[in-house]
């Protein structure tokens, strides 16, 4: 990864991203795009350079009008040039106020309030060239209330400069929509990657992988998105109202649309639950198809005492969606003692525990780099061989660099822009199935023996240092790569790694966390996970199901509780 101070953008970097964003929808939707999208496209190329600048630089700023008086851009010497091609093009219109006050039918024709205009003057503005009486001690509201009132009354007094009024501003949001595949990024992440904080993988994009093929489904997501943007904050809702965006939740024409409704679905659900609503937010999670959803579904029915608890649990009993619910089915259902259902329970794994407690030198090392630090160097020091500190960084980083032509394959529907630091199904159920001939390959190496799998890790290491991936963290990484990862691939048995890896199959999202604070490799060989505890710490969810996951496999692993002397 670069450091922002190795680059410089260039004066015109807007403009050049912007042009990313059109020869994309050029390049792989031509074929989705209006005929009138098509004609505004190609209005844009043929302009001269400094009027695409100016487009975008207006395009990119709030609103649709602007003064021309406020308007300076270093890199554009001639704005008055490049507005009156942009007029030509049929891109912008300009206007000054004594035209639109002489003529009210242009209101109209912009489809524009006053308020619009207005909004682009200050109080003092307002108030001294409209000779509003007392207008110093007025707040802005009542002042724009009042000079309304007197419109069009010398308007033309606020400014003699003409005013800009962008044409078509959604296209911005359509290439956009075309770009990233939602309204979620903006050309913000053009200046980062630009910048090099962020470095992509180079996967491939074409009309294969595209994520629209029909111009219906390129709508429907469109709406969605701008349906999407348009929510209020949720905490700030009655319960009616949460209901209403319930039932108004736009249907889904692909699977990627449906992941993203039925997320905001289980977000609003659970806040109508929370606001007391729970028989209503039962229907709504009864819709969805994803954890957390039985598992609330499960609570609310338990606390009604609701006599269809006791199917469903047994339903997430054998079947559950995911490590995380069938952990919580196994705790919650260990509740139910007079229900017949707790009878069902395989037992719960036991988790080997030890106690530690720390010396002087311990405490102090506690106080200066944490509890982690200090059990690590207190268990070395008492049992000889070499530690390191490891939560959610060794298994997930050598996962990532195992499979990494499976997390970027050209998968149809994977990849659609280049500033994806994942697939877009990775965390879905279906990623691995999807790509399982590639998995396969990618196994092929323990086949060799570790000393070739190592060779592979390097490789990759290497080819793809500080590419951006949601699984590995490249700097903790580095400081660990030449002395933990090759004892590591060399101690822990490829049985382990499998079953590890397996697991984290099952729920990247969920599992990438959870796992031991640290490894040890004790001096007679092997290795051993440790998960620290401190008083009044103790085992959360994910931890507990990698637990269960270890005791499943044999994998050695147990709680440090730690006390200090």
């Amino acid at each position: 990864m670069l450091s922002p101070a190795a680059l410089q953008l260039s004066p015109t970097y807007y403009r050049d991203n912007f042009q990313q964003l059109a020869n994309q929808a050029q390049r792989l939707y031509h074929d989705l795009l209006t005929q009138q999208e098509r004609h505004w496209l190609a209005a844009y190329q043929r302009l001269p350079l400094a009027a695409q600048c100016l487009y975008v630089r207006l395009l990119s700023r709030k609103g649709q009008w602007f003064r021309r008086d406020k308007l300076h851009y270093d890199e554009i010497d001639e704005i008055d040039t490049a507005a009156q091609q942009l007029q030509e093009a049929g891109l912008i219109d300009i206007v000054t106020l004594k035209e639109i006050a002489a003529d009210d039918s242009k209101l109209h024709t912009f489809n524009t309030q006053p308020s619009e205009l207005l909004a682009l003057f200050t109080k003092a503005e307002l108030g001294q060239c409209l000779s509003v009486a007392g207008w110093r001690t007025m707040k802005r509201e009542p002042l724009l209330q009042l000079v309304q009132q007197q419109w069009p009354e010398n308007i033309e007094k606020l400014t003699h400069a003409p005013l800009f009024w962008v044409c078509s501003q959604d296209f911005l949001e359509l290439l956009q929509l075309l770009f990233f595949g939602h309204l979620q990024q903006s050309l913000t992440d053009f200046v980062l990657s630009d910048l090099g904080i962020y470095r992509y993988e180079q996967y491939e994009l074409s009309t294969a992988q595209r994520l629209f093929q029909q111009r219906q489904q390129l709508e429907a997501h469109w709406q969605f998105e701008r349906w999407r943007q348009d929510l209020p904050e949720l905490k700030s809702l009655s319960a009616d109202a949460l209901q209403d965006l319930l039932d108004s939740l736009p249907h889904a024409v692909d699977t990627t649309m449906a992941r993203r409704v039925e997320r905001i679905r289980l977000q609003l659900a659970r806040q109508l639950e929370r606001c007391g609503e729970a028989t209503a937010a039962l229907s709504y999670y009864q819709q969805c198809q994803r954890h957390p959803a039985r598992e609330r579904r499960l609570r609310i029915l338990h606390q009604q005492k609701d006599p269809q608890r006791l199917e469903l649990a047994q339903q997430m009993i054998e079947a559950p969606w995911s490590e995380e619910e069938r952990v919580f089915t196994q705790r919650f259902v260990a509740r139910m003692k007079s229900d017949p259902l707790a009878k069902m329970l395989e037992p719960a794994a036991d988790i080997s525990q030890q106690q530690l407690l720390l010396d002087e030198q311990g405490n102090t090392l506690w106080r200066e780099r944490g509890v982690e630090f200090a059990a690590l160097q207190s268990y070395v020091d008492e049992h000889g061989g070499s530690g390191f500190y490891i939560e959610n960084t060794l298994f997930t980083a050598v996962f990532a660099l195992t499979f990494w032509p499976v997390l970027f394959a050209a998968v149809p529907g994977a990849f659609f822009h280049p500033f994806q630091q994942r697939a877009a199904d990775l965390y879905e159920a279906d990623f691995r199935s999807r790509r399982q001939d590639i998995v396969a390959e990618c196994e092929a190496v323990w086949q060799a023996g570790p000393d070739d799998w190592w060779s592979q890790l390097q490789q990759t290491w290497q080819e793809k240092n500080g590419l951006a991936n949601p699984l590995l963290h490249w700097p903790a990484l580095e400081s660990c790569w030449q002395e933990l990862l090759p004892l590591a691939v060399q101690r822990i048995p490829t049985a382990h790694w499998r079953s590890t890896f397996d697991f984290l199959w099952q729920d990247i999202r969920r599992h990438r966390s959870g796992m031991p604070d640290l490894i040890v490799f004790p001096p007679q060989g092997g290795y051993r996970l440790l998960e620290v505890k401190g008083p009044g710490d103790t085992l959360q969810p994910n931890q507990r199901a990698w637990f269960a996951q270890f005791a499943r496999h044999d994998i050695p692993a147990m709680v440090l509780q730690v006390r200090s002397s």
